[in-house]
């Protein structure tokens, strides 16, 4: 926006133009101007000036040629991803060499991206792909480390620091191009991409987002709705999850549905380019309980044999969990998430959809994550997902299905990590019950969860994520982890000088609590760790509790010795008991163990605190699980059974972890009564 002043500040004119626009007078001394698809400066406004001055900035030899933003159509990589894109031209008689010269969206660091020391031949083309994650590319492309934003930005091609061309990208959706249209120096939205080849013609828009007069959402106690929708030109829809296209039925009236369906409709009309497709659910007379969560995405998205992130593919091995199956990919999809609460709240939002988990891939209802990046939409979700956070921005989260107590508590995870989380300093995911439709279809009970990652520890930790290091199981991913356990491996713990040496590095009341946590619920899968510090707190490692759906099980296990075993703890071993069994040696430490265990059994494990949370979570979901377990093959006497389970282990625990903790450490009675314990 532009606003001219007088001398006294008053404004002479307020004139605004969307990004890759032109605001212009329709002639010298009017008033009266228009918005136009590229400037003039210098010359007349018209079509003959606009052409005139981009020929002037044109750049001889190396330009800027065409990008694609929002791409799910062209150059597929391996697995049927799809990326960013922008092309270069030389539009020049001669070859010209790339060496020196970068691209960035990023003035302030224009050589983000060091362009490849190969020529384009006269009249060529080159295409990069954009992705600032580490992806597998088409065959015979270069990645560049940036993306682009489908709400629109400025990439810079530049040489010995200078800027030699520039494209101004404005908001696209999906598919569709922007660049110098074929024998044109002016930008333009183009008919269709072209990578490689001629640019297509020029169009003067986008055609709109249709719009609906009846939201979406949930309805019940109705016959039918009838879904009324206003668009510009033609509007297109379907009613079968895919996304229309301009051999979808017309829209000529109100749209009758009398059971829940997702409605994506579309505007097209001559000159323009497809618009943006809008995306509505309506849930009708399903009588669910719970929040819900909407994932819309086209059905190839989920079910393509080669490339659907659901499906089994041609890859899969014939055990169980299928490894090399869609659903093991990193493959990320195209989707809409929306969520509706009860009291009316809730949003819709463009994301990327993933598989999500380990082992729980290869189940029937299998969890997802939730991306929010600019190559969708916006890059992050402002929205507060859990009631008993503050925190109401998410770069992504995920909606996971209970892990390996998918087909037995559904709870275990949220139930445990929530207590620990009310008692102590160990971080842990918030949860949230919720029913999920996957497009028009009910998929079950989820619980929407925090995505674990550096991003994660930013928001709760009000730091910044530059700042987090974050490792898991044995340290992978920290060299300075595996130097801590170095030096436990080395030094004697029971010197005192060596001990506050390691208390500098660790936060000793989170790491007993965690331990100490571990130990009691029976988690026979321990090997599934991650642990973080932050430059911004006091550089300390701190530990979090997740994936506990292998515990709360078997009441007589031998957690104690498994967990502090000197060879190691997990699946064959595997993972590292070196910190905590160099800690031990150290009385002090010991004493101070031991008692927290005795204080967890008072205050965290508690038949009245455990049992109360069981209840709480089965009370929430219950109504819904029937419907669950109709659709998935189970039964609700089996799930009552495993919740019984649950019971059990609580009421008989604490008995067994003091015999336990007494065997091990070689207590009386009378000592472990010192240490807090009731017998």
């Amino acid at each position: 926006m532009i606003t001219p002043e007088k001398r006294q500040g008053q404004p002479v004119s307020v004139v605004s133009a969307g990004r890759g626009r032109s605001w212009q007078y329709n002639k010298d001394g009017d008033e009266s101007g228009y918005i136009a698809a590229s400037p003039s400066l210098g010359f007349s406004n018209n079509d003959s000036g606009r052409a005139e001055y981009a020929n002037s900035v044109r750049p001889q030899g190396i330009e800027i040629s065409e990008a694609v933003s929002v791409n799910k159509q062209y150059l597929v990589g391996p697995y049927g991803a799809y990326h960013d894109f922008i092309e270069l031209h030389n539009n020049t008689g001669n070859d010209i060499s790339l060496s020196g010269m970068f691209l960035s969206d990023n003035i302030d660091n224009l050589n983000l991206a060091a362009l490849p020391n190969v020529n384009i031949p006269a009249g060529g083309y080159i295409v990069f792909i954009l992705s600032s994650d580490g992806i597998n590319t088409p065959n015979g492309y270069t990645v560049l480390p940036f993306s682009l934003a489908a709400e629109g930005e400025s990439v810079y091609l530049s040489k010995d620091g200078k800027i030699t061309d520039c494209i101004v990208i404005p908001a696209l959706s999906s598919d569709n191009s922007y660049g110098r249209a074929n024998g044109s120096a002016a930008f333009s939205y183009l008919s269709s991409a072209t990578p490689k080849e001629a640019n297509s013609s020029a169009v003067a828009e986008t055609a709109p987002k249709p719009t609906s007069s009846v939201n979406q959402g949930v309805y019940n106690d109705v016959n039918s709705l009838s879904v009324e929708l206003n668009g510009k030109g033609t509007i297109r829809y379907t009613l079968d999850n895919t996304e229309p296209n301009a051999t979808s039925p017309i829209y000529n009236g109100a749209i009758k549905i009398s059971s829940t369906t997702v409605v994506r409709a579309r505007c097209f009309e001559n000159g323009y380019l497809p618009g943006e497709v809008l995306e509505l659910l309506y849930v009708i007379n399903e009588g669910i309980e719970l929040d819900i969560v909407s994932i819309i995405t086209n059905p190839d998205n989920l079910w393509d044999y080669y490339t659907g992130i659901y499906a089994e593919g041609p890859n899969a091995e014939a055990e169980f969990p299928h490894v090399g199956a869609n659903y093991w990919q990193t493959w990320e999809k195209e989707a809409t998430v929306s969520f509706f609460e009860k009291d009316g709240n809730g949003f819709s939002e463009p994301c990327g959809l993933r598989i999500f988990g380990a082992y729980s891939r290869a189940l029937p209802m299998k969890s997802f994550c939730c991306f929010f990046r600019s190559q969708y939409g916006a890059s992050e979700l402002n929205y507060k997902l859990f009631k008993n956070s503050d925190l109401t921005t998410y770069e992504a989260f995920v909606l996971r299905n209970a892990g390996q107590d998918f087909n037995r508590a559904r709870m275990r995870d949220a139930m445990i990590t929530s207590l620990v989380a009310d008692a102590t300093s160990v971080a842990v995911q918030n949860y949230r019950p919720v029913v999920v439709y996957l497009n028009n279809e009910f998929w079950g009970v989820y619980y929407i969860r925090e995505k674990l990652n550096e991003n994660y520890v930013a928001g709760n930790y009000s730091v910044t994520e530059d700042s987090v290091v974050m490792a898991r199981a044995n340290g992978t991913y920290s060299d300075e982890y595996q130097e801590l356990i170095k030096y436990v491996r080395s030094h004697d713990l029971s010197n005192e000088e060596n001990y506050q040496y390691i208390l500098s590095k660790i936060d000793k009341e989170n790491y007993i609590d965690f331990i100490c946590s571990e130990i009691y619920i029976a988690n026979t899968d321990n090997g599934n760790i991650r642990f973080f510090k932050s430059s911004e707190m006091d550089g300390k490692w701190r530990w979090v509790m997740f994936d506990v759906d292998w515990s709360f099980s078997d009441y007589l296990h031998p957690t104690v010795s498994e967990h502090l075993n000197p060879e190691g703890t997990g699946s064959l071993n595997r993972f590292s008991t070196a910190l905590i069994n160099a800690l031990l040696k150290n009385n002090s430490f010991k004493e101070e163990f031991i008692r927290r265990m005795a204080w967890q059994l008072q205050n965290i494990w508690t038949d009245e605190k455990v049992l109360t949370r069981i209840n709480e979570i089965k009370t929430l979901i219950q109504h819904d699980m029937v419907r669950d377990h109709e659709k998935w093959t189970l039964t609700m006497s089996g799930w009552q059974n495993h919740i019984n389970k649950l019971i059990t282990f609580q009421q008989k625990r604490p008995a067994e972890i003091y015999k336990q903790i007494k065997s091990y450490f070689s207590l009386s009675d009378s000592q472990m009564a010192d240490y807090g314990f009731s017998k």
